[in-house]
């Protein structure tokens, strides 16, 4: 089970970058089906990690700069 979580986590920390590697090397050896499925995930697993600071963000950044909005309004 922890052999699973560390294997998630690194696909989702390197996962992107690699896949893309691995696509430039299928290309490069003339396989373009491989490539293009390598680089399908290597976007999908970019979107999911950019989702996934968004809601980071919505969840901890926004009340902070609310927050803030109300501090800079209130010395006015």
């Amino acid at each position: 089970m922890a052999a699973a979580l560390i294997a998630f986590c690194v696909l989702l920390r390197w996962g992107g970058p690699l896949l893309l590697l691995y696509a430039v090397t299928r290309l490069w050896v003339g396989e373009w089906g491989e490539a293009m499925i390598a680089f399908l995930f290597a976007i999908l697993i970019g979107q999911a990690n950019a989702f996934a600071s968004w809601l980071e963000w919505n969840a901890h950044g926004r009340d902070e700069w609310l927050r803030q909005c109300r501090r800079d309004h209130a010395r006015h």
